[in-house]
């Protein structure tokens, strides 16, 4: 399985998809973390991946995302 590429623009679909029933912000607090947390999970070194596995890809994207707000 081939891991989730996932867009500023996907992401800030999806939050606001999922802020419209209770409401929210509708942008990012800090649109340079989401570029980061986005492009981190991608990142390579002598042409290997720093993240093998989609499960780690996915991880870190998501606690990239996440663990600045919280």
């Amino acid at each position: 399985m081939s891991p989730l590429r996932l867009s500023k623009v996907d992401v800030l679909r999806i939050h606001e998809y999922a802020i419209a029933p209770f409401g929210g912000l509708g942008d990012a607090r800090n649109e340079g973390l989401l570029e980061s947390a986005l492009a981190q999970p991608h990142l390579t070194f002598g042409g290997a991946n720093l993240y093998p596995s989609t499960e780690e890809m996915h991880t870190l994207m998501y606690q990239g995302i996440v663990w600045p707000y919280a």
